[in-house]
């Protein structure tokens, strides 16, 4: 229509090009996710489910969904997955190791997803240059994702601490942080160590179940 276009003397007239919408961290690593685990957001219900049962229940009738959401909660709904991903952080020593030692070490102590079963742990993001990483788990509850993460964590500070010449128990993996630079602002100050005490506090959470008399 010409009455939506402003007009050329109008002081409000003007062009907007190369709009930028800059996403989120968390809006970024849902392409990765639905790509790797091949998920997609039920929308019955908000959940992630593997691409064809997640096809299946949005062709289904409104009734249909609901008999299959109740058959699903009776044996367990084998689609449903969870997925868990941390922000960047700052894992003193990555950067003496190259990405073939990294992958190495992370593969020997079980950092792998497993693609028949659509459960597993990958690198969202990774710099060893500036020793920056972050990792996205993927599994059937929110209880194991946090499991599967805290014991890749591990891995990779315990990989890196040998790599060193140091000991997995021994490294201060906390300490040695750049305050300053290019790296703190990418993290946003996070550490490995603030990432580990923020999983034991998940966990914790959900070992202290109330006790039903």
């Amino acid at each position: 229509s010409p009455n939506v276009a402003a007009q050329p003397s109008s002081r409000y007239a003007c062009w907007v090009v190369d709009v930028d919408v800059r996403l989120t961290d968390e809006a970024s690593a849902l392409f990765p996710l639905q790509f790797i685990a091949q998920l997609r957001f039920d929308t019955a219900t908000g959940s992630l489910r593997l691409v064809e049962d997640a096809a299946i229940a949005a062709a289904a009738p409104a009734g249909c969904c609901s008999e299959r959401g109740d058959a699903r909660d009776g044996d367990g709904d084998k689609s449903e997955r969870w997925t868990l991903v941390s922000r960047a952080a700052a894992l003193p020593g990555l950067d003496h190791m190259s990405h073939q030692s990294l992958f190495q070490a992370a593969k020997m102590r079980g950092v792998s997803f497993d693609l028949f079963h659509n459960v597993g742990c990958v690198f969202a993001y990774l710099d060893v240059v500036h020793s920056l990483f972050s990792l996205l788990a993927v599994d059937h509850s929110a209880e194991l994702c946090s499991k599967r993460f805290s014991t890749a964590v591990g891995a990779l500070v315990e990989g890196s601490s040998r790599i060193n010449g140091q000991t997995g128990n021994r490294a201060k993996v906390g300490a040695t942080q750049t305050s300053l630079g290019w790296k703190r602002q990418a993290s946003d100050g996070l550490s490995v160590t603030d990432v580990q005490i923020a999983l034991r506090t998940m966990q914790k959470r959900w070992s202290e179940k109330p006790r039903h008399v």
